[in-house]
C-alpha cells in the first residue's frame, strides 16, 4: 500500500474518508488512512464536527508501517494539523506526491468547517504539495481575491502569494462565474511560469465535460482521490487528470443514490472522457481523414528506401519512412524513392514528420508525432487526400488525438525500446487493451519494444497492427523475420473472437 488518505469522516460516506476508500477499492488501490476530524453533516448541513488532536493526528502518522509514494489530503480543520503533517513529511527519505483537495466549507449549507482562516489552516502545506484541487470560490479564498477576479489571475497571485509552493494548480470547474449560463464545466490547470520580473500563471491543459443537471455530493474528493490512485499507478499527471475526469463523468451519469457502490476499474467509453486540449494550438480539420485499406499486420518503421525496397516482397502491406538524420540534399530523392516502390508493391508508406515533400510527392500517408502537431498543417495533409497517422502516450494524447479523427493512433510504448529513451511512458498490455477499447472505430497501432517474443500477448490486447523497429532492422533474417511476423499476425487476427468490453484496470 503506497497510498495514503488523510481526511475527515462523514457518517453517510457522502464525502470524505468513507468514500475516499471506496474510490480507491473500486480502481485496486489499498490506501492508508489517517483521520483529520469527525463530522456529522446531513445534505443540508454540517450537526457537528470534532477535531482530532495534533498529537494523534502525529501518532497516527508515525504508526504508519510502509511510507506512501502518493498522498491525498482532505478536510483538514486547524493550522496545527497542517504544521504537524508538514513536519513529518520533512522527515520522509523520498518525497510523496502530495494532492491537496483544499475544503473550506461545507456543501449541505455552505458554512466553514473551522475558525480559523483557510489559508493559516493550509499554508503550512503548501511547500510540499504537488497538486492543489480547488474550485473557483476556494481559490479566491486563499488568495483574498475579489469575487469577480478572474480565475487566471487567482492562479497567477496564487503563484505570486506562495513562492515556495512548486506544484500545480487544478482549478475545477464547478464553482466558474459563468457555469449557470454555459452547457460545459472546464477544469484547467495551471503551472508556475517564472519570468524575468514577474510569477504568472501559466494554462497547460483543460478538460471540457457536458454540464450534468443534477448535484452529487463529494465530486471533489471523488476527483481528487481518483488523481491520486492514478498516480500511484505510475500515470502521469495529464494523464491521471484525465482518468480522473473521466471516472466523475461516468459516475455523474448513474442515478444520484449517495449509497450506491463506485465504478469498477478505468473508463473504458470514449464517451466518458473530456475534450481535452493543451497550451499548444493545433488546428483541428472539419473532416475526418481518409481510412486505411488495410488495417491488419506489422507495421515496419525503416529509415531508408533501400530498406523499404528490401522489405517489399515479404507480404507487409503498411511500413514507415522515418529519415532524423538524413541530409537535406538528399531527404526529397529518399522519399520520393520510398513512394515509387510503394506504389509498384501496393505498399501503405508513411511518411514520419516531413509532411510537405510527403503531400508535394504524393505519398499514400504521413505519420507525425505530438512535438509535430502544432507546426503542421493538417487540413493541408487531409485535402490533399493523404492519410494520417499520429503517435500518443497516454490517455491525454490519446483524447487529444481522437479528436483529430485520425487514419489511425499509435500507442506506446508499450514494452522498453532501445530505439528511443521512452522513460515514464512505457504503457504495458494493461493499458494498451484499453486503449482500444476507447478507439473502437480508429485503429490503433501498437508501438515499443515489440518481437516475436512478445508479440502474441500485444495482439491479445486487441489491435490489429504492430509496429516493429528493431525486431526487424537488427534481425539476422530481416525479410524471414518479416515474414514471420506478418503470418504472425494476420492469423490471430483472422481467428480472434471479437474484443470484450470487460471490468478490469
Amino acid at each position: 500500500m503506497t497510498l495514503l488518505i488523510i481526511a475527515g469522516s462523514e457518517s453517510n460516506g457522502f464525502a470524505g474518508c468513507v468514500r475516499d476508500l471506496a474510490v480507491a477499492h473500486s480502481l485496486g488501490a489499498d490506501a492508508q488512512l489517517v483521520l483529520t476530524c469527525v463530522t456529522a453533516q446531513t445534505g443540508t448541513g454540517v450537526l457537528a464536527c470534532e477535531s482530532l488532536s495534533p498529537d494523534l493526528l502525529r501518532a497516527q502518522l508515525s504508526s504508519l508501517r510502509v511510507t506512501p509514494a502518493v498522498i491525498k489530503i482532505g478536510l483538514l480543520t486547524q493550522h496545527a494539523q497542517a504544521e504537524t503533517i508538514a513536519h513529518w513529511l520533512s522527515t520522509l527519505t523520498n518525497s510523496p506526491f502530495v494532492i491537496l483537495d483544499p475544503i473550506r466549507n461545507s456543501s449541505g449549507d455552505d458554512q466553514p468547517f473551522a475558525q480559523e482562516s483557510f489559508v493559516e489552516i493550509l499554508s503550512p502545506l503548501f511547500p510540499w504539495v504537488s497538486l492543489i484541487t480547488p474550485n473557483l470560490l476556494e481559490l479566491r479564498a486563499l488568495t483574498d481575491a475579489p469575487s469577480d477576479q478572474p480565475e487566471h489571475d487567482c492562479a497567477t497571485k496564487f503563484f505570486q502569494q506562495f513562492p515556495k509552493f512548486s506544484g500545480d494548480i487544478l482549478l475545477t470547474g464547478g464553482h466558474a462565474d459563468n457555469l449557470a449560463h454555459s452547457a460545459t464545466v472546464i477544469d484547467r490547470l495551471y503551472r508556475r511560469c517564472d519570468q524575468v520580473k514577474t510569477v504568472k500563471a501559466s494554462q497547460v491543459a483543460q478538460w471540457q465535460q457536458t454540464k450534468h443537471a443534477q448535484s452529487l455530493r463529494g465530486t471533489g474528493c471523488r476527483l481528487s482521490t481518483t488523481i491520486a490512485c492514478a498516480v500511484e499507478q505510475n500515470y502521469a499527471v495529464l494523464d491521471a487528470i484525465t482518468l480522473a475526469n473521466a471516472s466523475l463523468q461516468r459516475r455523474l451519469q448513474l442515478p444520484v443514490d449517495e449509497s450506491s457502490t463506485e465504478p469498477l476499474g478505468w473508463p473504458k467509453d470514449i464517451r466518458d472522457f473530456a475534450n481535452v486540449s493543451s497550451d499548444k494550438i493545433i488546428k483541428t480539420p472539419k473532416h475526418p481523414f481518409a481510412r486505411m485499406r488495410k488495417t491488419k499486420g506489422i507495421y515496419p518503421v525503416v529509415d531508408s528506401s533501400a530498406w523499404i525496397t528490401r522489405l517489399a516482397m515479404t507480404g507487409i502491406k503498411t511500413i514507415q519512412l522515418r529519415l532524423k538524420n538524413c541530409p537535406t540534399k538528399l531527404l526529397r530523392d529518399e522519399i520520393a524513392e520510398a513512394i515509387y516502390v510503394a506504389r509498384h508493391y501496393d505498399l501503405q508508406l508513411f511518411i514520419n514528420d516531413h509532411w510537405q515533400l510527403a503531400i508535394e510527392l504524393g505519398a499514400y500517408g504521413v505519420h507525425l508525432g505530438q512535438e509535430d502537431l502544432t507546426d503542421a498543417d493538417l487540413t493541408a495533409i487531409q485535402q490533399a487526400g493523404l492519410r494520417f497517422g499520429v503517435s500518443t502516450h497516454g490517455d491525454f494524447e490519446l483524447c487529444s488525438a481522437l479528436q483529430l479523427r485520425p487514419s489511425y493512433i499509435a500507442v506506446g510504448a508499450v514494452f522498453p525500446t532501445r530505439t528511443k529513451d521512452m522513460s515514464g511512458k512505457i504503457q504495458g498490455l494493461k493499458r494498451l487493451r484499453r486503449y482500444c477499447e476507447l478507439s473502437p472505430e480508429i485503429p490503433v497501432v501498437a508501438i515499443g519494444g515489440i518481437d516475436e517474443k512478445n508479440i502474441e500477448s500485444v495482439l491479445a490486447q486487441g489491435v490489429n497492427i504492430v509496429a516493429v523497429v528493431s525486431a526487424i532492422t537488427q534481425a539476422d533474417n530481416p525479410e524471414r523475420q518479416c515474414r514471420g511476423l506478418e503470418s504472425t499476425v494476420t492469423d490471430r487476427v483472422k481467428s480472434r473472437l471479437p474484443l470484450q468490453r470487460n471490468i478490469g484496470t
